[in-house]
């Protein structure tokens, strides 16, 4: 928000005339559209597993496009200003992913020995359920 906002007053650019929705002041760049690209960013990264990232990223496209539109359409924004939006919002996401993907990466190997040390715990209690009432009690 700090750069869409700080981009707003920098260039102060007018909205097309009688929108249709209210509106702040500054068209470019569109926040929605920012604040669209940059929660398919954030949630692909964060909570998509990696093997279904693609249909994510194809669906997100999908949804800031639609988003864009939408700004259009209403005359709340400029074609340009939904894709200057669009461009600032991914380009702050993919700038987090980047600067958090070492502590992604820890976390990731943290979670994996974490499901390891307790399927081997589980494991290890199982089998020594099963070894303890198949052996013969011995009298």
């Amino acid at each position: 928000m700090l750069v869409i906002q700080g981009l707003k007053h920098l260039v102060d650019r007018p909205r097309p005339a009688n929108p249709l929705v209210r509106v702040d002041h500054g068209s470019f760049p569109s926040g929605h559209a920012a604040t669209a690209a940059l929660l398919v960013v954030a949630v692909g990264v964060l909570l998509v597993p990696a093997a279904r990232r693609r249909a994510w990223w194809y669906g997100g496209a999908a949804f800031t496009l639609a988003m864009m539109w939408s700004r259009t359409w209403l005359h709340a924004h400029w074609l340009t200003d939904t894709v200057a939006g669009a461009a600032a919002g991914a380009g702050a996401g993919l700038l987090a992913w980047w600067l958090f993907q070492p502590a992604l990466a820890r976390e990731a190997v943290r979670s994996h020995d974490r499901r390891g040390a307790a399927a081997g715990a589980a494991t290890a209690t199982a089998t020594a359920t099963a070894t303890a009432t198949s052996t013969p009690a011995t009298g």
